[in-house]
């Protein structure tokens, strides 16, 4: 029996045997019940903590990825464009050499440019010389000015003719010096033509060098040299 006491006096509530083992379980259960609701509770808390540090640590882990991956691309692009730039330089050392090679009776006009390339390593060997053998070649071959010339008066090209007033190819170099000065040979050579002469190229004389080349002096105060002269 369970008395409940109110305005009108206390009621009595009679119970059955189940009833009172319901309310019992009821008030055992309950401390479970919510703290198990609260466990589930923490637990959620905790796994969406858990999975947003994750989320956080993967967009980072992306990040440095992306970036990564961006830097990789530039320096593969950079190496691309170094690659082009080599590849580029070693053809045109290829045709250097072959110029080279042309000037010093080397080269084999029956290989194509691919296959002279090929062989560019063995090619510069071959084509390499010490450095008396070098002195001695840049001695034969023109390679210096034969005056100390203050300026360049006229220019190789067409021009007009300071006489005629006609244009014309200038087929060479004047050079301005001081009267008298001494003009030296650009390189060994033999006197070929000693012509005087008071018109056109006036006293004209040639030289004849190594290799093919020759060198032309024009418009000269006097002759110190002979045809046939060394």
């Amino acid at each position: 029996i369970m008395q409940i006491p109110t305005k009108n006096g206390d009621q009595q509530f009679y119970l059955g045997r189940g009833s009172v083992l319901t309310i019992l379980t009821s008030i055992i259960a309950l401390p479970a019940v919510v703290g198990g609701a609260w466990y589930l509770n923490q637990q959620q808390i905790h796994n969406q903590t858990t999975l947003a540090q994750t989320i956080t640590k993967l967009e980072s882990e992306k990040a440095e990825i992306t970036a990564l991956y961006e830097e990789q691309l530039d320096t593969n692009h950079s190496l691309s464009q170094a690659l082009t730039d080599k590849n580029n330089q070693i053809q045109l050392l290829g045709k250097r050499v072959f110029d080279v090679e042309s000037v010093l009776g080397l080269a084999d006009e029956e290989l194509s440019i691919d296959e002279n390339n090929l062989a560019l390593e063995e090619r510069i060997d071959a084509a390499a010389i010490d450095s008396a053998v070098r002195a001695t070649m840049f001695r034969l071959i023109p390679n210096d000015s034969p005056v100390t010339y203050q300026r360049i008066s006229s220019s190789y090209g067409s021009r007009i003719n300071p006489i005629s007033g006609r244009r014309h190819v200038h087929t060479g170099i004047d050079l301005t010096c001081k009267r008298g000065e001494e003009i030296l040979a650009p390189a060994d050579g033999v006197v070929e033509t000693v012509r005087p002469g008071n018109k056109g190229y006036g006293n004209y004389l040639t030289l004849r060098h190594s290799f093919g080349f020759s060198s032309s002096f024009a418009h000269l105060n006097k002759f110190n040299v002979k045809s046939g002269q060394f």
